[in-house]
């Protein structure tokens, strides 16, 4: 099994391309891009190829709302000579979607989300098998020896994505005001403390689908944008702890939110055991991925080889590092060149 994080910028798009019967690829796609991206040379080529093979998108997981995770997909519903490629109408589509409460106030970076999530489930509604209200209590079916277990989001984080849309406009400004600080890739990684750490209250985030793939004993977590907490209380109550042997061994953890520190804790990572991560993010939009996560990293795995794989290669990711070379235990790994995706295979 092959799973590809395409260079969409700071935004989520994986295409997991699955052995199946025949020879045949099966093929589960999670989010998207955004909808200004670069969808013609990412997203669009990977689909032109499943098209090429005669082969269909089984399964396609949208996390959450937003547009960096759902504008791809309204790319490609206006895309018709694609689209009759390619047609839905036999994808399953997981796409969690709450109608918010017409009283509340929305900005316009919330208007525009609503709007897109409103054209794309009328759409998949009509045209595809669409599942909505997906929670940690849903029991996916596998596609061929792939198991999926839902990790995010519990039934109480989908009622706040309706229930509370006015906080959520008042963190989106907060965020933004944050957002334009100067970036931490100038301090070196000795100087972070790992355990201080920042909160997400974005609900939109906290409603974001993780999901544990488990592969002929092999597992990937995938994780969204989803809040570190809702993953540690279904961790713990799956029954893994902060112990050598209780530990979720991972071959590899995508950093949630672009590699935001305040998406994954060190409370996560060491109930985890893991050694290689990946970080959907082109070091310019929100200055993600964080460096204090890196280095967070090192303290939950001390005297460990970690490698991160980060989907895009230019002079802001290139500088994350700058400060700190040469490190023996920490590898940031790039695309290689011409290729607009990080492959890791199972």
């Amino acid at each position: 099994m092959e799973l590809r994080y395409l260079s969409v910028g700071c935004a989520d798009a994986i295409h997991i391309l699955l052995p199946g019967p025949g020879g045949r690829d099966q093929h589960i796609l999670v989010d998207s891009g955004s909808e200004r991206g670069d969808y013609p040379g990412t997203l669009r080529q990977e689909m032109e190829a499943i098209a090429a093979r005669g082969e269909s998108i089984d399964r396609w997981i949208i996390t959450h709302i937003d547009d960096d995770h759902i504008g791809g997909l309204l790319r490609f519903l206006s895309d018709t000579p694609l689209r009759n490629q390619l047609p839905l109408d036999h994808t399953e589509i997981w796409f969690n979607y709450c109608e918010p409460d017409p009283g509340l106030r929305l900005g316009n970076r919330e208007k525009k989300s609503v709007g897109q999530a409103i054209r794309l489930r009328d759409y998949l509604r009509a045209n595809s098998r669409l599942s909505e209200q997906l929670t940690t209590d849903s029991r996916p079916a596998a596609i061929g020896e792939l198991q999926f277990t839902l990790l995010s989001p519990t039934a109480a984080k989908l009622e706040q994505l309706a229930a509370q849309w006015q906080l959520e406009e008042e963190s989106r400004t907060a965020r933004q005001q944050k957002s334009a600080r100067q970036s931490d890739y100038g301090i070196r990684l000795e100087a972070f403390d790992p355990d201080t750490q920042g909160t997400d209250p974005n609900v939109f985030n906290g409603s974001s689908i993780a999901c544990l793939l488990d592969y002929r004993g092999k597992r990937v977590l995938l994780t969204g944008d989803s809040h570190p907490e809702v993953l540690v209380a279904q961790l713990k109550a799956l029954g893994y702890a902060d112990a050598d042997d209780r530990r979720l061994v991972l071959d590899h953890l995508q950093l949630a939110h672009h590699g935001s520190e305040a998406n994954t804790s060190a409370e996560l990572l060491r109930l985890i055991d893991c050694r290689r991560f990946v970080i959907n993010a082109n070091g310019i939009k929100h200055n993600l991925p964080n460096k204090r996560l890196l280095a967070r990293l090192r303290a939950c795995y001390p005297g460990q080889q970690l490698q991160v794989y980060l989907t895009h290669d230019n002079r802001f990711t290139r500088s994350i590092l700058a400060v700190d070379q040469p490190l023996q235990d920490l590898e940031l790994i790039f695309p290689p060149a011409g290729q607009k995706y990080i492959s890791l295979s199972l």
